[in-house]
């Protein structure tokens, strides 16, 4: 919409100078009139809208409190603001001509909305694009970490202590509460970053890691004479004072890992074990038992026998002397000499009736070939143990004093049966010795392994008169189905198996 008037010219240099703009906001109203400017009424004449569907503008030609009507009910501009802006032009002789305008400000609600949009879209696409960069960035540098060559800072130089001076320099690192000490240890990085760590990242060796973080550097790692890929333990070499590999630092020894544990022992030689942690700390397994009890003395771990002969219990500390052997070791010496001596012994089915006729075979009042290697059986050395039966307690209980149920598998009974006709023979093993003493109570007999189940088969003595309850017993809780008789009652005028039936 404009307004014109005619202004005067001189030869003289004009001035234009803009006047004060009056601000009319939309209200909401139908009709709009002029505003005042000072204490003077403003004129409009002529005015035109240029808005083409506005129809219905009216003005008034005098300026006696006449408003102008501006019906906008058909206009699809939504105007938000008029503008009243008027422009005097004065000359040197004093005339002044006035020009007045209005202006209007408008919006399009679909292309504010739309423009909205577009940015918010675009908004979330770039930060989408940024944070899907900072998720590559790291998984780079998770994943070539330990690959990445930095250059470490320089290991603080240990000047080495001599014997004579000791004394001395523990007086002295150990005062102002150990802060030498702390130094010290506090310049040993946690993690030598130019180090890889491959094999104890490999996914079958993770499982043998007792904590994440505590790792074996590939370098100086301890490896297994497996003969094959798994030669992993958690272990690595250490070296002591101008002698390389000196010590062997290793974790805790997990339950799956003790056989491997023990390998280490014997492929480097170990000599002293020094155990800085308790089984159990805090309530968190910290190491595998990996040796035997005084109890029963002997354990096996696959190849290797070890074996506890002394334990000595100090104020901080307890000292154990263990006997390590391998038991494959021994076992193929043993086998060579049984073949050196007695050649091959193994026995075809249809022979075996046969050879076992010969070995029956009498000759006169000597014993038979039969009964002469069963006699040499007590007397072959063996290293298993026979304390339960062997004690005072249990002597009258055995029918003959050399055959004894080993430790290690003899069967357990008790004698409150209230629940245990149930019970399975592989739960026996987790009885304590402190159990064992208080509820258990001893018969001659053995667990066997058969041939698909292990401790299928139970080896018995014949019964004593005053073992019947207790065998009786036995059969009851280790739900025996089957029971074969393999020596008649009497034999050579003896008794050998009283009635129990």
């Amino acid at each position: 919409m404009q307004t014109s008037s005619p202004a005067s010219t001189s030869q003289q240099q004009n001035t234009t100078t803009a006047a004060d703009t009056t601000e009319m906001p939309y209200n909401g109203s139908k009709n709009h009139s002029a505003e005042r400017m000072g204490d003077k009424q403003v004129c409009f004449k002529d005015i035109k809208w240029n808005l083409s569907k506005c129809v219905d503008i009216t003005t008034e030609d005098s300026c006696v409190e006449k408003p102008i009507h501006i019906d906008l009910e058909t206009c699809s501009i939504i105007c938000l603001l008029i503008y009243l802006i008027q422009i005097t032009a004065r000359n040197g002789n004093g005339d002044v001509a006035a020009v007045n305008a209005f202006q209007s400000t408008s919006y399009n609600d679909k292309a504010v909305v739309g423009f909205l949009a577009f940015l918010i879209i675009v908004t979330s696409v770039a930060l989408l694009f940024v944070l899907f960069k900072i998720y590559l960035l790291k998984r780079k540098r998770t994943t070539e970490d330990e690959e990445i060559l930095l250059t470490p800072e320089p290991l603080r130089r240990v000047e080495p202590i001599y014997a004579d001076g000791l004394i001395d320099a523990y007086k002295s690192k150990i005062a102002d509460e150990s802060r030498l000490f702390m130094d010290e240890f506090q310049s040993i990085p946690r993690i030598f970053s130019n180090y890889t760590i491959k094999e104890a990242k490999k996914p079958e060796n993770q499982s043998k890691n007792r904590y994440v973080d505590i790792l074996p550097y590939d370098y100086n790692r301890v490896s297994l004479s497996t003969g094959g890929e798994d030669d992993y333990i958690n272990a690595s070499f250490i070296e002591g004072y101008q002698e390389p590999k000196k010590y062997i630092a290793a974790q805790g020894p997990k339950d799956e890992t003790v056989c491997d544990f023990w390998r280490m022992v014997w492929e480097q030689k170990s000599s002293i074990i020094v155990m800085v942690t308790r089984c159990e700390e805090g309530n968190k397994a910290k190491c595998a038992q990996y040796w035997p009890c005084l109890e029963r003395e002997t354990e096996i771990f696959d190849d290797f026998v070890v074996k506890i002969r002394s334990e000595q219990h100090c104020p901080d500390y307890i000292i154990r002397h263990l006997v390590l052997t391998n038991a494959q070791y021994i076992l193929i010496h043993t086998a060579l000499i049984e073949h050196n001596q007695f050649g091959d012994t193994e026995l075809s089915l249809s022979e075996f009736h046969s050879a076992l006729n010969t070995l029956r075979q009498k000759d006169g009042n000597d014993p038979s070939l039969l009964e002469m290697e069963f006699q040499r059986l007590p007397k072959f050395k063996n290293w298993r143990t026979f304390n339960t039966g062997s004690s005072e307690d249990n002597k009258k209980k055995n029918r003959c004093s050399k055959v004894i149920p080993y430790d290690y598998n003899r069967v357990l009974f008790r004698l409150d049966i209230e629940g245990n006709q149930t019970s399975d023979p592989e739960d026996e093993e987790e009885y304590s010795s402190d159990e064992e003493e208080e509820s258990n109570e001893y018969i001659n007999a053995s667990f066997i392994d058969g041939y698909w189940c292990h401790k299928s088969l139970i080896a018995a003595q014949g019964p004593l008169p005053n073992t019947i309850a207790e065998f009786l017993l036995m059969l009851y809780q280790q739900q025996t189905k089957t029971l074969v008789m393999l020596t008649d009652c009497q034999e050579d005028g003896k008794v050998r198996l009283p009635r129990i039936t």
